[in-house]
This record gives C-alpha cells, structure tokens and sequence, in this order.
C-alpha cells in the first residue's frame, strides 16, 4: 500500500457493534475479525476517499494523540493487516495487499 492509495471497504464486509467491539464480517469467506477501537476508527475512513495522511490527522484528533505522538506506524500496520483479511479494496477494485 502507497502513501496515496485510498483503501476502500469490500463489497459483503458487514460491521455490527457488539458490546463494546465492532465486529467484521466476511460474508464470502465465513470469517469475522474484532477491531480495537481504533482499528474500528480507521475501518470507518476505509471509504475511498481518504489517504493515510488524512487518516492520520483524523485519528489524532479523533483520539487526541499528543503532539510528536507517532501514530502512523500503528495506523500503517491496521491497514496491512486490513490488507492481509482481504476485507478492502484500492481504487482499482483489486484486492489491497
């Protein structure tokens, strides 16, 4: 995944709340993952609309990280690992790796 890429949440991957995690669910392979809260956050901006540097920004304001709080390693990593589940697209409609 590029700095640029735009990850954007496959078609048949649901996410329901339940308790306090947030559940996916992977329809076509019959597997569901729990995301922390702020996996779930960066699942949410999985729209296709936004990089990883906008990701960053959101999330820090979202969970207030302080400044010089290095976050974009955690953030790089959720999307890797969103990458790996095949739970996203790119722009190109192939799955992200």
């Amino acid at each position: 995944m590029t700095e640029s890429s735009r990850p954007m949440q496959k078609p048949g991957i649901a996410s329901r709340r339940l308790g306090g995690e947030c559940l996916l669910y992977d329809n076509e392979r019959g597997s569901i993952h729990v995301l922390n809260s702020v996996a779930e956050f960066v699942w949410s901006l999985c729209d296709g609309e936004h990089d990883v540097g906008e990701m960053e920004a959101k999330v820090r304001e979202a969970f207030e990280a302080q400044p010089g709080q290095e976050i974009r390693d955690d953030i790089t990593s959720i999307l890797e690992e969103f990458g790996r589940l095949e739970v996203f697209e790119n722009e190109s409609g192939n799955h992200a790796v």
